[in-house]
């Protein structure tokens, strides 16, 4: 099993309310609280879609059952097993723990390699279970904030689906999009 789970959010949003509210020609000031909240949904639902953080983080990756042999070439690779840390760009990795069986945690060791460190490989296999808390830098791009711009503006023009008639009984697709971070994550 496969976990990540934020723990803070470090940075600040990349856009604004007034950014939003100048984008979507909003003028009254009633829906600002509204208008951030959809701000942070947008923002969430785009960094769950391209896999990297766009607000700056420190986020706790938990792994279970890390496989005894990390990969074969007659043994070179014994000993080591890769694992993919995603919502980079990484910042700093903080912590590598791995679970004893008393359950005390211990300190593991691992080299980082990858553009913004990545990925790391572990040079001494931990028994079963890993915890590795990193930060992340976020990102600031122009089209990035165009995307948040339109997706909030967009969730702020379709606040409710509404069909004459009809009972929706199925969770609209917007929303779905912003409960897409809290699924569980396999990597199976």
């Amino acid at each position: 099993m496969v976990s990540v789970q934020i723990d803070s959010t470090t940075g600040s949003e990349l856009v604004s309310t007034s950014e939003i509210k100048d984008y979507a020609r909003i003028e009254t000031t009633s829906d600002d609280t509204l208008i951030g909240i959809l701000n942070t949904a947008a923002r969430t639902a785009c960094e769950d879609f391209i896999n990297r953080d766009i607000v700056a983080k420190t986020r706790t990756y938990f792994r279970s059952h890390i496989p005894e042999k990390g990969g074969n070439y007659d043994g070179l690779y014994a000993d080591r097993y890769k694992i993919v840390l995603p919502y980079a760009p990484i910042n700093a990795i903080t912590s590598v723990q791995t679970q004893e069986s008393d359950g005390s945690l211990k300190t593991a060791s691992f080299d980082t390699y990858g553009f913004d460190d990545k990925y790391i490989i572990l040079t001494g296999l931990p028994n079963e279970d890993i915890k590795i808390v990193y930060t992340t830098t976020g990102l600031t791009d122009s089209a990035l904030k165009l995307a948040i711009l339109q997706l909030a503006t967009t969730y702020y023009d379709n606040r409710t689906d509404f069909v004459t008639g009809t009972i929706v009984s199925e969770i609209p697709t917007n929303i779905k999009r912003i409960l897409d971070p809290f699924k569980f994550i396999s990597d199976i």
